[in-house]
């Protein structure tokens, strides 16, 4: 049995956490994150999250109401007030506050099959390739993914948005060193380390071959790779492009790097 409960005004207190959310942009260090729409609402629900709170319409309530957990709170809203609330078009009748996951051990994510595959990226700047690259990460089968401490959040409502959901469950570690953890990565784990390049001097993609574990580490999307993290990898790797291409997005990047070595490793 849920119990309800009716929103009528837009300064209600029990619906803050949903207010504004375009000018306010989740924060890293915040215990609570939200996601909007149908689809990604389902998804939480079906996930070990904890979900605290939902805002829906009268509508979407009727289609979601045997889904809704007994133990949250609901609060309902005509669809014209949830958009005035919320501001923006993408809730879709339907918002979920959860719980933010505890950010996994590097042995939770590292100590795993003989031909572990872990995605590294010590910054990224961009949310919509951040989400995407959860995604790809996660349907071509790698075991996790380590942000550095300085990139965006992959919690954050657009982020979780593009990777359909994929970041409720997918494992994504936080490093708060992230040369300390590529070393020991290497070391305590023997994962070969390799760096997405844009040079042409080295190895080329289809020349490469990596047996066992590997952390594939894709740079920033204007700057590239820091040199002190290039001169810890086993191997420098390029994608061949033609047409006078220099880079690609770092999730599509990810996605031929990740479906290369899972067809040669």
């Amino acid at each position: 049995m849920i119990d309800l409960c009716e929103i009528d005004h837009l300064d209600d207190p029990r619906v803050a956490m949903f207010r504004d959310l375009p000018r306010r942009g989740a924060e890293i260090e915040s215990k609570h994150f939200v996601v909007e729409g149908e689809l990604l609402t389902r998804r939480l629900l079906a996930s070990r999250l904890v979900v605290e709170s939902i805002l829906i319409t009268p509508g979407r309530l009727e289609r979601m109401r045997v889904e809704l957990p007994s133990q949250a709170s609901i609060f309902v809203a005509p669809n014209d007030l949830l958009r005035t609330i919320v501001g923006y078009p993408f809730h879709a009748g339907v918002l979920a506050c959860a719980q933010r996951p505890s950010n996994p051990s590097l042995e939770a994510c590292a100590a795993t099959d003989e031909a572990a595959t872990l995605v590294v990226c010590p910054h990224i700047d961009n949310h919509a390739n951040l989400g995407s690259l959860i995604r790809v990460a996660a349907a071509m089968g790698a075991e996790a993914l380590l942000l550095g401490a300085g990139g965006c959040d992959p919690f954050r409502r657009q982020t979780v948005r593009v990777s359909m959901g994929s970041a409720l469950t997918f494992p994504i570690r936080r490093c708060d060193n992230m040369l300390s953890e590529l070393e020991t990565l290497a070391g305590r784990w023997e994962f070969d380390l390799v760096a997405a390049v844009a040079d042409a001097d080295a190895t080329p993609l289809t020349e490469t071959r990596c047996v066992g574990r590997r952390a594939l580490i894709f740079g920033n999307e204007e700057k590239g790779l820091d040199p002190a993290v290039v001169a810890l990898a086993h191997q420098r790797v390029h994608i061949p492009m033609y047409a006078n291409t220099d880079s690609l997005n770092v999730a599509v990047a990810a996605a031929v790097m990740l479906y290369h070595f899972g067809l040669s490793g």
